[in-house]
């Protein structure tokens, strides 16, 4: 099933897509819900970004070729023992379609194609064998960084958390959350990156049992699963398109900061 999160004049619910319509759910997300009857089509609605979390736990260096661009090196000698795990803040959560904030005085900012996970229920202490039972579904997220900040404490958290930093959408899917997806980015229309989940050092099962050994994942949390290689900037004016096969196209332009005065 497609599950989109929609502003239908005013009015946001959740309803299931098929065949360019929007039937509404009515009932809890992540416990007992029904799809009625009721539709609307999807060009009437606005399509939001697919969930508000508690957190976003992301991944960095999850992708051998991704470290190896970013290090100007062999990545067998740079390959994390386990998950490097860091948390952007759902503030920086945008709908597909806004717009992605360049900030002022910012040299360089990246733009980072990812598969994201939605946690569907409680998960604490999960083993990797059991983790496909804890995945509500899949979604695209772009996870722009911003790299040229002060590294005063670490890249993480000074370059990941801006306002507008992580676009996701435009649907959650929940068939075969664990089979293989493709994972696209293209900058301007030229394809930049282009993986599969096959490729990741450390699998979902792998970062779900990693993670909720170290803190509760509630409904709705989300995981960012690493980016493939192909990063690179984005300049004010760009438009960034991260896509996939199974989860559709997540479309996102770049403007200017203006501060207040």
């Amino acid at each position: 099933m497609k599950i989109v999160r929609v502003n239908d004049h005013g009015i946001i619910y959740y309803g299931k897509l098929e065949n360019d319509r929007v039937y509404r759910i009515e009932g809890d997300l992540f416990a007992d819900f029904v799809v009625t009857g009721s539709s609307v089509a999807l060009a009437d609605v606005t399509v939001l970004a697919p969930i508000i979390p508690s957190k976003v736990v992301a991944i960095g260096k999850n992708y051998r070729a991704h470290i190896e661009e970013m290090a100007k090196a062999p990545s067998s000698a740079l390959e994390p023992e386990e998950p490097e795990v860091f948390l952007k803040p759902p503030s920086g959560i945008i709908n597909p379609g806004d717009e992605i904030v360049y900030p002022d005085g910012a040299q360089r900012v990246d733009y980072e194609a990812e598969i994201a996970v939605i946690i569907g229920k409680k998960a604490r202490y999960v083993k990797k064998e059991d983790a496909g039972d804890y995945i509500f579904g899949l979604c695209l997220l772009n996870d722009v960084s911003r790299r040229d900040v002060k590294k005063t404490t670490t890249q993480w958290v000074n370059g990941k958390g801006y306002d507008t930093f992580c676009p996701m959408g435009p649907f959650i899917d929940t068939e075969a959350p664990l089979a293989v997806k493709t994972i696209r980015s293209h900058l301007n229309g030229e394809l930049r990156q282009d993986g599969t989940t096959d490729l990741m050092i450390f699998s979902i099962p792998e970062l779900i049992e990693h993670l909720t050994d170290r803190m509760t994942l509630l409904p709705g949390d989300v995981i960012a699963t690493g980016t493939p290689a192909g990063v690179a900037p984005m300049q004010v004016g760009d438009t960034i398109v991260v896509s996939s096969d199974e989860l559709g196209e997540l479309k996102n332009k770049v403007v200017a900061e203006k501060k207040p005065k």
